[in-house]
Formats: structure tokens, sequence, C-alpha cells
């Protein structure tokens, strides 16, 4: 070991008494946020370069035939008629008729469902004629319809 003693001055004991040179801090610090934004545009440009760019020509560039393939045979069998079972008498037919088809059903009160449940709209001749008879449309207004629930009683 070294027998070097610091000089320690009276009333310094203790404490760096040196001031801190402003410039050089000043400098060093403006050195590390120059190389903390060198660095972010480093990381961009090479996230734009060589992920992105080849991501692009890799998946948007190159088309994809059995994708393509797939999405024309979709498109023929929702918007074209063909047969399902020809010794059956099956038939495909495309979307919009088919929706067009069982909303006249629905309409109509064919539908090969249970539709009791739903919404009953009101029919305009019923209407028409509660509305031309005044007593009548008062007396139904006044009585509680079938379709309203009751209170629940008080506990």
């Amino acid at each position: 070991m070294s027998d070097h003693q610091p000089v320690v001055e009276p009333g310094n004991e203790g404490f760096d008494a040196t001031e801190v040179d402003a410039v050089t801090a000043s400098m060093f610090g403006g050195v590390i946020i120059l190389i903390i934004i060198a660095v972010f545009i480093g990381i961009t440009l090479f996230w734009d370069k060589f992920l992105v760019g080849r991501y692009r020509t890799v998946v948007e560039a190159a088309p994809n035939q059995q994708l393509d393939d797939l999405h024309k045979t979709e498109a023929r069998l929702l918007n074209g008629y063909s047969y399902v079972d020809k010794a059956k008498g099956q038939v495909r037919i495309p979307i919009d008729r088919a929706m067009q088809l069982l909303l006249d059903e629905v309409k109509a009160g064919k539908a090969p469902y249970n539709n009791k449940d739903s919404v009953k709209t009101p029919d305009p001749a019923e209407a028409t004629a509660a509305a031309a008879t005044p007593a009548a449309g008062a007396a139904a207004a006044a009585a509680p319809s079938a379709a309203t629930p009751a209170p629940a009683p008080a506990h």
C-alpha cells in the first residue's frame, strides 16, 4: 500500500470542495442526447428498410393463387345456381334470392320454424277500425294489454 495521505485543508474535512466544470458536464450531456437520437434514428431506419420492406415484398407482392381460387369458388357458390344433389332435387340458389324467399315466408306466416315468440306487428285493418270507433279505442286504451306484465306483488 501507498503511504500517501491526502492533504486536507482545515474546515474542508470529509467532502470535495472543488466545483464541477459546467462546460464539460454540458458537453457530456449533449453527447449522450446525440447518441440516443442517433440510436433511435438507426432503429427506425432498420425497421423500415429491412423488416417492413421485407414484409411488403414477401406478403403483399406475391399473389396467392390458392386464396384467389378459394374466393372465386366461394363467390360462385354464394351467387350462382347449382345442384347439391340432383337425384334428391336439392339445389343451391344465390344468397340474395334465398334471403328474399325467407322474408316472404316469414311475412306470409309460413316460416318452417317457431315464430310465435317474435314481435307481432299491428294489422293495418285493426288499427283503422280502432281509430274509427272512439269508444272502442278508449276502452282498448283503458284495458291493460295481455302482453303487458302484471306488477310484482309487494312484500
